[in-house]
């Protein structure tokens, strides 16, 4: 398995049962005291001329950065970014 970590950096490792892939989602999860709950609910925005789905760069980012700043809600970043509210 080839995966990107935390930090960018590459983890090549062969996955050979069950409990690798068990000790590997051990390994690189949150601690409990930084874990979430939450409901993820995903739309995709797409342009309506040509149905072409909106960047995250000045599209998505944006939408969630206005719809926190009318709405109150608390903005979520990860590296420096807003993914969610």
């Amino acid at each position: 398995m080839t995966t990107k970590i935390a930090g960018g950096e590459e983890l090549n490792e062969i996955v050979n049962s069950p409990s690798d892939i068990a000790e590997y989602i051990e390994r690189f999860s949150k601690p409990n005291e930084e874990r979430l709950f939450g409901i993820e609910y995903e739309r995709l925005g797409v342009y309506r001329d040509t149905c072409r789905a909106i960047p995250f760069d000045n599209g998505v980012e944006k939408v969630l950065d206005t719809m926190a700043e009318q709405s109150g809600w608390k903005r979520g970043l990860e590296n420096g970014r807003i993914v969610y509210l």
